[in-house]
């Protein structure tokens, strides 16, 4: 960690475990769009990243003071802890003690919980989301700078804190785009996240500068990543986005996707899987590849349902020494963790979905600022999950992932608990809730 590292480390550190909750926010944030993950300490094998750092002076912050205990604990947040055991444990089993693949599965735990919790804590409601989420189009403004600065001229000012490149990749007549992330994909999904999310600020009429601010931000993140992932994600959070008029029949359109695309995958010569390849050949990347990985994850199910496998290599089309690029996060958690990670990944999409759902039935007709705020958490939600059809999460936008997944557990568990005493909520929702769960477009 070089000394302009640990003073960025230090500053935000202190920020997160000594500011009001509001500033703490923005900290983590920081650390995460502005900080390598090449800025890191050696503890006993385990990796410190300057953001796993800040996490963790997060979880102190929350616990000492007490605002972890306020935490309400639902079946999201209980779906996400069974999630992180589960494939854990399936790890340990199958790696036969090696500890290698243990440390790392610990340190994907890590990942997990302390940026969803450190978020739980310290976002009570859907009034400091929104708080937060105006702060945060201010935040991102000089990180959209600095992708036009890479657009420009093909040079990364983060390469001095080490972890990414310092000349970006060229593809196709332009510069793709990083800045402190990894991979012009990831950095690219950080706009594509935030869209939707700015959009409903905006649609609640509050904060509406700010809004307008993040909108473009976002969209010139995107823009300059040159990435087709995060541009798909992009588009299918703005399409969830103008399906709000059709909100209450969403239930009747889930089972004409559902029918067509099995309808599809009768008719089609290929799995119905292979439309992305399809897709590809209208908005670039590597559609083929991604629909491939599916095809091998159905055709190699036996070796990995029950334990796992880190067995991978022969899944590329060109077979690799160690494996295969997992670019789809279905994908990634049954291979990592097996079938019953994989249903209880899904689960949390489910789960998450139900939540939005069941709170907007609450305030239809009451509330229509917050039932748009919370079509556009979903909107978010969704777009979300057609980017996990492309790409496997890694480096510091785990961290948004999360954060996503915190603001609708906390802000519809919140409103579930304000509203219409008749209901309970349980890890049993209600039945016969007409939520919002679109289904990917083919």
């Amino acid at each position: 960690m070089n000394p302009l590292g640990a003073f960025l480390t230090l500053l935000f550190s202190a920020i997160v475990f000594a500011a009001p909750r509001r500033f703490a926010l923005l900290a983590v944030m920081g650390a995460t769009c502005y900080i390598t993950q090449g800025q890191m300490i050696d503890v006993g094998g385990f990796h410190f990243t300057a953001i796993r750092l800040v996490l963790l002076v997060g979880i102190f912050r929350i616990i000492a003071r007490g605002e972890f205990r306020k935490i309400d604990f639902n079946a999201i947040d209980k779906c996400l802890v069974a999630y992180v055991i589960s494939t854990l444990l399936i790890v340990a089993i199958g790696a036969g003690g090696a500890m290698d693949a243990l440390i790392y599965q610990i340190g994907c735990s890590y990942n997990i919980l302390l940026p969803y919790f450190l978020f739980r804590g310290l976002l009570k409601n859907r009034h400091e989301i929104e708080e937060f989420l105006a702060d945060m189009a201010i935040m991102i403004v000089p990180f959209t700078l600095f992708m036009m600065q890479e657009a420009f001229t093909g040079r990364n000012f983060f390469s001095a804190f080490g972890g990414v490149n310092a000349a970006d990749e060229f593809r196709d007549g332009h510069f793709r785009c990083e800045v402190a992330f990894r991979s012009s994909i990831t950095a690219g999904t950080l706009g594509a996240t935030l869209m939707p999310l700015f959009a409903g600020l905006y649609l609640t009429g509050r904060h509406r500068r700010h809004a307008i601010i993040g909108i473009v931000a976002a969209t010139i993140i995107v823009i300059c990543s040159r990435s087709s992932g995060p541009l798909l994600a992009y588009g299918s959070g703005l399409l969830a986005l103008l399906f709000w008029r059709w909100r209450e029949h969403m239930k009747r359109l889930r089972w004409i996707v559902l029918v067509t695309l099995v309808s599809l995958h009768l008719y089609m010569k290929a799995p119905v899987w292979y439309l992305m390849g399809h897709a590809s050949d209208i908005v670039g990347g590597g559609g083929w590849y991604r629909a491939e990985i599916v095809n091998q994850a159905v055709t190699h199910f036996s070796s990995w349902w029950l334990f796992g496998t880190t067995d991978t290599a022969s899944w590329s089309a060109t077979p690799l020494e160690f494996g295969a690029d997992l670019t789809n996060q279905f994908v990634a958690a049954g291979v990592r963790g097996g079938l019953l990670s994989l249903i209880i990944f899904i689960t949390i999409f489910v789960r998450s979905f139900r939540y939005l759902g069941l709170a907007m039935r609450k305030v239809r007709g009451i509330a229509l600022d917050v039932e748009l705020f919370l079509w556009a958490l979903g909107a978010t939600l969704y777009a979300t999950m057609v980017n996990f059809f492309s790409v496997s999460y890694f480096d510091q936008i785990d961290v948004i992932w999360y954060l996503l997944l915190a603001m609708i557990s906390g802000a519809s568990f919140a409103i579930l608990k304000e509203q219409a005493p008749s209901v309970t909520v349980l890890d049993d929702e209600p039945e016969k809730t007409d939520d919002f769960i679109p289904e990917p477009s083919s």
